[in-house]
């Protein structure tokens, strides 16, 4: 589904944030010169520096911000903005702070949260710098979501930021809800495939396949240690790669049909071929 977005620069946008808030009543004083735009397909998204909240300083160990500001031209943007927050404070309750910014401040669509050091999992990805701990980290989080029940639904790298501090953080919660968790898991690895110059383009699909197949051993490994059904069969190599290329094709319709994009059929054979080779390559790799 497409969402109508009008184009802002920083500036509009921490007008628009500044004078929604005070709407509410609220003191809040923005860095307006220090300003970075982050990518969002449908809402607006920046990091900016607090100078002020309530007449009061920013008592934290850094002052820098990331303010999610809701897209008012989608129908329902305040039910969205209110799962956030809601999956936000659920996730919390669950997990605690370890794996989540601090939520300083929200009103009707606007989430205010603390800025995480660190290089999200696609940028890190294409540098070919996306290492074992930080794909073991995404796993055990996914296996944590899956015992709740629980699904990202927006299920990207994007998503995740790896932190200076080494830790895994997940940054959008939008779209958590109860659900697949088989297709939860081929949406992310379809985001290692989906890249620029589009999906499965580039130079570096080798490297993208691996780390790909990493992340899904690495889940795999964690349900089987924890008894929990596995399926497919982890033993069996060519049953666990026809199981998940399916579900990769699955989802790689859905997303494309979203984006009005077209891989047409000999395209998304040769994609089937290449990823099952990955999957044989990377097993036969592990048994040596």
């Amino acid at each position: 589904m497409k969402h109508e977005k009008i184009s802002m620069n920083c500036l509009e946008i921490i007008n628009k944030i500044l004078s929604t808030i005070n709407l509410d009543g609220k003191d809040f004083q923005l860095n307006q010169n220090k300003c970075t735009k982050f990518y969002s397909k449908k809402h607006f998204v920046i990091k900016t520096e607090l100078l002020s909240f309530e007449n009061s300083k920013f008592s934290g160990s850094s002052n820098e911000i990331v303010i999610k500001l809701f897209n008012d031209k989608i129908i329902n943007y305040i039910d969205c903005w209110n799962n956030e927050i809601n999956q936000h404070l659920k996730l919390k309750t669950l997990f605690g702070n370890k794996n989540l910014p601090n939520l300083i401040f929200s009103s009707p669509g606007i989430a205010i949260y603390e800025f995480i050091p660190g290089e999200n999992y696609f940028d890190l990805l294409m540098a070919q710098k996306l290492s074992d701990k930080s794909l073991k980290l995404l796993a055990h989080y996914v296996f944590n979501l899956d015992k709740q029940g629980l699904v990202l639904g927006d299920a990207r790298l994007r998503n995740f930021i790896f932190s200076k501090s080494q830790n895994l953080f997940l940054v959008d919660y939008e779209e958590i809800h109860e659900g697949d968790t088989i297709r939860d898991i081929s949406n992310i690895m379809v985001s290692f495939i989906d890249n620029y110059p589009g999906i499965f383009e580039g130079s570096a699909i080798e490297y993208q396949l691996n780390r790909m197949i990493y992340f899904l051993n690495s889940y795999q490994l964690l349900k089987k240690r924890s008894n929990s059904k596995i399926i497919p069969n982890h033993e069996n190599t060519e049953e666990t790669a026809n199981f998940w290329i399916k579900q990769i094709e699955i989802s790689l319709k859905i997303i494309t049909e979203r984006r009005s994009l077209k891989i047409n059929n000999a395209k998304m054979e040769k994609m089937k071929n290449e990823i099952k080779n990955a999957f044989l390559q990377y097993y036969s790799n592990l048994k040596c």
